[in-house]
C-alpha cells in the first residue's frame, strides 16, 4: 500500500480536467487498490463479531456467512485467515469447559 502515496488522486485528476494516457491507469490503479483495502476492512470489522457468539452454532452459522460473504472479494490473505478458522473450528472440541465441570475434575 507504501507504493500509492498521499493524496495522488487530486495529483492525478487535476482541477476537473480529464485523465488521460499514464495518469488514468496510475488513477485506476489506485482506486482497485482503495476498493480492495475497504473490502478486507469491512470483512475484518464483521469478523470482530465473531468472537461474541456463545455457541457452536452460532459461531458455525456465523462462519460460514462469513466465508460466503469472502468467497468472491479476491482477497488471498483474507481467504488464508478464513481457512484457518474453519481448520480450527473443526479440530476445536464441540463443547465448551464450563467452570463446574473443570471444579469437579480438579477434585
Amino acid at each position: 500500500m507504501r507504493a500509492y502515496g498521499r493524496g495522488d488522486a487530486g495529483r492525478c485528476c487535476g482541477a476537473g480536467k480529464t485523465v488521460r494516457g499514464s495518469k488514468r491507469h496510475e488513477l485506476q490503479e489506485l482506486f482497485a487498490a482503495n476498493r480492495r483495502l475497504f473490502k478486507a476492512y469491512v470483512l475484518r470489522e464483521q469478523l470482530d463479531r465473531l468472537w461474541t457468539y456463545k455457541t457452536r452454532e452460532g459461531v458455525a452459522r456465523f462462519l460460514f456467512g462469513w466465508l460466503k460473504a469472502l468467497c468472491w472479494q479476491r482477497l488471498p490473505e483474507m481467504e488464508k485467515l478464513g481457512d484457518m478458522l474453519v481448520n480450527h473450528f473443526d479440530v476445536s472440541p464441540p463443547t465448551a469447559i464450563t467452570p463446574s465441570a473443570s471444579a469437579s475434575s480438579n477434585r
